[in-house]
């Protein structure tokens, strides 16, 4: 298995702004902007599930998220695409997927599709920040080792990031 880590996000480095490596996202949940799903690295090909950790208003128009990244086995994404195919069409390179289904029966199985999907996620690897959308722009990122999750992470002033406002 190839770790992010070991390649292509090396060089995103705390504070930093840069074009994000992610090629397709697929948020498979969705507020105001995506709260977890799927990412594909076009650089090193593997994917990723993430999730939401913590959000500030930048402005009244904009957020910037916190989102961390654990691996998922390659495949995985494809897999899920074949699954959902009777029931939409896939959008490239970012799609959320309306969670809306011929019955009840055909929603609940590809909830445990996707739940099995995310069974299989490693540890968390990643910490980054995203003004929303990770498959634009990156705006910092850590990598996560021996990290105690017992005590509370200001993930902002970890990430290098000045505190965030709304604007008034």
């Amino acid at each position: 298995m190839i770790h992010i880590n070991q390649c292509c996000c090396q060089e995103r480095g705390m504070g930093t702004p840069t074009t994000s490596p992610f090629d397709q996202e697929i948020a498979l949940g969705f507020y105001d902007g995506p709260t977890h799903g799927f990412l594909h690295c076009r650089d090193c090909q593997q994917e990723f599930y993430f999730a939401m950790i913590d959000s500030r208003a930048v402005s009244s128009e904009e957020d910037t998220r916190i989102f961390e990244l654990a691996s998922i086995p390659i495949g995985s994404i494809a897999r899920f695409e074949t699954a959902m195919s009777p029931f939409q069409q896939t959008i490239h390179p970012v799609w959320v997927p309306l969670w809306s289904f011929p019955t009840d029966q055909d929603r609940d199985w590809m909830s445990q599709f996707v739940d099995g999907i995310v069974s299989q996620k490693g540890p968390v690897e990643w910490v980054v920040a995203s003004s929303t959308w990770l498959s634009d722009e990156i705006l910092a990122a850590r990598p996560i080792e021996n990290l105690d999750r017992q005590e509370p992470v200001d993930w902002f002033t970890s990430l290098g990031l000045i505190p965030a406002s709304i604007e008034d």
